[in-house]
Formats: structure tokens, sequence, C-alpha cells
């Protein structure tokens, strides 16, 4: 299965705005199928970026997501912006096509600085 840097996105901005009771409330994405979802947790949750538990049934497993991460935190942060988030997300595609979430927190910085300087004429 391919990682999809969309749905992470979606994911985390999900889990941030999140005001359940429950911490481990199934994450449901439009347009995306539950086994999908639930790779990405697990993705998400080995490079720190969330903190989650694996169930293990008989016949499958499930990732539940209980809550961000502070690195999950900081992404969430830049994820916000949707201008952002599609500069960055065509320099990756324009160089690479994909990026690790340490290489994907750079170049969300690398923009957002960019638009500072430019704010504050630095």
């Amino acid at each position: 299965m391919k990682r999809d840097l969309d749905l992470v996105r979606k994911i985390i901005v999900h889990l941030q705005d999140r005001d359940s009771e429950s911490d481990l409330d199934p994450v449901e994405i439009e347009g995306y199928s539950s086994k999908i979802i639930s790779y990405h947790l697990g993705q998400m949750y080995n490079a720190g970026l969330i903190d989650a538990i694996r169930y293990e049934g008989e016949d499958h497993s499930i990732w539940l997501a209980k809550d961000l991460t502070w690195a999950g935190h900081d992404l969430a942060d830049l994820f916000k912006s949707e201008s952002l988030w599609s500069q960055a997300k065509k320099a990756i595609n324009d160089a690479v096509g994909t990026v690790t979430p340490e290489a994907l927190r750079f170049i969300l910085n690398e923009a957002l600085n960019g638009r500072l300087q430019n704010y504050f004429k630095l």
C-alpha cells in the first residue's frame, strides 16, 4: 500500500480538531476505507506522529488513534493552511514524489519562513 500524504494531512487535522470524550473513536475520512485509514494510522504511529493502539482480531487487526504527539501537533499547525500545503505538496511532487515526515515538516517550515520573510520584509 502506498503512503497518501493527503490522507495523512486529513487524519492529523481531524485528530487535532476532534472534541470527542472518547480518545479511541474510529477515524473516519470521507472517500477512504477503514483499511486504508488503519494502515496510515499504523504508519503515523511508527513515525511518531500519533499515539495509537493496535487491536488484534481473529482475522484482522486495526489501528485506533488516541491523540497527536508533540511532533504531530507541530505538523498539524503547518497543515492548517491550505495554500501552504498546496505549495509544499507541489514542491514535493516536482522534486521527488514522496517524502518522509521529517522532510515534510522541513519543507512546510521553509515555505512558512518564506512567507514570513515576505510579510515582514526581512
